[in-house]
């Protein structure tokens, strides 16, 4: 129950599970219903997603490397 985890929840971009069997018809009810909260979660998304290129990976890696490399 961090900030970081409540200003999700706030978000109304997602559900939160309170058993397994919720979590998993949860789960369900999104890949049936992928639009279902899907403003919400593009609004989620923009606010802390630093950039939405696909290249999130490459950057990650970049990094690891990088601070390898001064070791």
């Amino acid at each position: 129950k961090s900030d970081y985890n409540l200003e999700i929840v706030n978000s109304h971009a997602t559900k939160l599970a309170k058993s397994r069997e919720e979590f998993k018809d949860l789960i369900n009810r999104y890949l049936e219903h992928p639009e279902f909260e899907s403003k919400q979660r593009q609004e989620l998304r923009d606010k802390f997603c630093y950039k939405i290129d696909g290249n999130s990976g490459k950057r990650f890696a970049d990094i690891i490397i990088n601070e390898a490399e001064k070791v």
